[in-house]
């Protein structure tokens, strides 16, 4: 009515800026949702690596908005299947000609709050459980968490080893776990965190080889 055409033209440009931005985001976002990885298939075969177990998603029970928390029935079930998972991936290892010599493993990834803790400890309480000597090192120094996995205080350990402070034999000390022992991070400083990168370190782990069967490093 007023002859107005400013809103027209405004509206015609928001449009044809928001097409050109749809037709730059779909691509995009299909290129990115084709390149992630969803199976151990994808793993295998898109990157080469051989998958040895594949674990279910174990995260602590979280009430939400509109959603209840895991029933007591589920969070076994997950349980069990966590423990299934495990014990195919302590078999794998045992049975597996590629790791026939490998006798210590250590379990991490990129970021944090991953399951490190959990599979370690898992992998280690089911080494000892099929009657391997065992031996868990918690090697986060920074944040220790796998003694609370076993329900054992923080003592001294790998720092105090790495200082010198105290021999190794009087740190390892026997968990709830048939089969298990467990070397907890003890309490660090800078000085444990230097020596990480000496030879001792070695010589160490070599001395545990001869009195475990499995080492399994968090």
């Amino acid at each position: 009515k007023t002859a107005d055409t400013s809103k027209r033209d405004q509206l015609t440009l928001m449009t044809s800026f928001g097409a050109l931005l749809l037709g730059i985001a779909t691509p995009t976002l299909l290129d990115v949702v084709k390149r992630k990885v969803s199976s151990a298939n994808q793993m295998s075969e898109g990157l080469g690596i051989r998958v040895l177990a594949n674990l279910p998603l174990f995260d602590k029970p979280k009430r939400r908005l509109g959603f209840r928390a895991p029933t007591p029935e589920a969070i076994e079930e997950l349980q069990v299947a966590m423990e299934e998972s495990i014990d195919g991936l302590r078999a794998m290892l045992l049975h597996l000609p590629a790791a026939k010599n490998v006798r210590t493993l250590m379990v991490t990834s990129a970021l944090a709050n991953e399951g490190k803790t959990t599979v370690a400890s898992s992998l280690a309480t089911s080494m000892g459980r099929s009657g391997r000597r065992t031996l868990l090192i918690d090697g986060d120094l920074r944040g220790p968490s796998a003694h609370r996995f076993l329900e054992m205080p923080l003592e001294e350990g790998l720092a105090e080893v790495l200082r010198g402070d105290v021999a190794i034999e009087s740190v390892i000390r026997p968990s709830h776990m048939p089969g298990l022992r467990f070397l907890s991070a003890g309490h660090f400083d800078s000085t444990s965190l230097q020596a990480l990168t000496k030879k001792n370190l070695g010589e160490i782990f070599e001395k545990l080889q001869d009195e475990f069967d499995f080492i399994v490093v968090d």
